[in-house]
């Protein structure tokens, strides 16, 4: 969620060879929001931001938008901070009092990228910026999988 990529070759339109930082492979064209190199490299960079240091937290329902509701959001996803200054006090029909406001990428019907406000509740485990980089921190983040059900695929992901 939200990392940027590059696409290197279509194939029949429903895969898409991509290539970011550390990892090459296909990805089914529905799974991706295009849009233009500044937009989504700018996105990747922007702060304030928030990431999920849980096993992963969830989006608050939102009845309007099925995109972004109750949207799981997995350990080391790092999604911009918004303010109810910049969104204002209604974020999709709700008041964001109780929740923190993110800026998630979606995919609009046309395949390109738009970015839409979303709502977390500030009672997940979620911190604003990045966990500090300790021995103790990687053992914490780590007994935070006890009790998951972790796939082979998923453990590519938190290597």
């Amino acid at each position: 969620m939200g990392e940027p990529v590059a696409v290197l070759h279509a194939q029949d339109k429903n895969w898409l060879l991509v290539q970011n930082y550390h990892y090459t492979g296909w990805v089914r064209a529905e799974a991706l929001a295009i849009g233009p190199r500044e937009q989504v490299l700018a996105y990747a960079a922007r702060e304030p931001f928030l990431v999920v240091t849980g096993a992963k937290a969830v989006t608050n329902y939102t009845p309007e938008t099925a995109a972004i509701s109750e949207l799981q959001l997995d350990m080391g996803v790092r999604v911009p901070l918004l303010t109810a200054a910049e969104v204002g006090h209604n974020v999709h029909g709700q008041n964001p009092h109780a929740s923190f406001i993110i800026e998630l990428p979606v995919r609009n019907s046309a395949g390109n990228l738009e970015l839409v406000p979303a709502l977390v509740a500030r009672n997940q485990d979620v911190q604003q910026g990045y966990l500090p980089y300790t021995t103790e921190q990687i053992v914490r983040q780590a007994f935070k999988y006890l009790g998951q059900n972790v796939t082979a695929w998923d453990m590519t992901t938190i290597a």
